[in-house]
């Protein structure tokens, strides 16, 4: 199996032990002349099952993704610093805070022009990491 088919796989099962829970916390208390709809203690069991067969899925992608773990991690850094760009205040000039009568003068360290630069390059490299990450998974099997 490749990477990319058992990340898929992984959606998959976080998605039905999710549907095993809710199954199993609306399904538990039912008034007391209807029947119950779905055995809790089944469900209780299915769920554990899928548990452990995404335990082990995940510890295979894990050793998997060891070569390109440093990738993963920087890419995860990028997006966090991508977010930190998007919140720079670049206001400058005569502004008007919290839109009060006030007015106050503002001066930048980095433009607007200065952060959407960097928003581009990180963007740039976000999109180079993520293509050695996809090539990675569409490549390599699970261990």
């Amino acid at each position: 199996m490749k990477v990319y088919q058992a990340l898929k796989e992984k959606k998959k099962l976080v998605a039905a032990i999710n549907q095993l829970s809710e199954l199993i916390k609306s399904n538990n208390s039912i008034q007391i002349e209807n029947e119950f709809e779905f055995n809790v203690n089944e469900l209780l069991q299915e769920r554990k099952e899928k548990v452990s067969e995404l335990l082990h899925l995940k510890m295979r992608l894990h050793k998997t993704a060891m070569q390109v773990q440093i990738l993963i991690f920087e890419l995860s850094e990028l997006k966090q610093e991508l977010k930190m760009y998007r919140e720079i205040d670049t206001q400058q000039g005569v502004v008007n805070p919290n839109y009060s009568d006030l007015q106050i003068t503002k001066k930048v360290q980095l433009s607007k022009a200065d952060v959407l630069k960097l928003i581009e390059n990180t963007n740039r490299r976000i999109d180079e990491l993520q293509n050695k990450i996809d090539e990675f998974n569409y490549t390599h099997d699970l261990v």
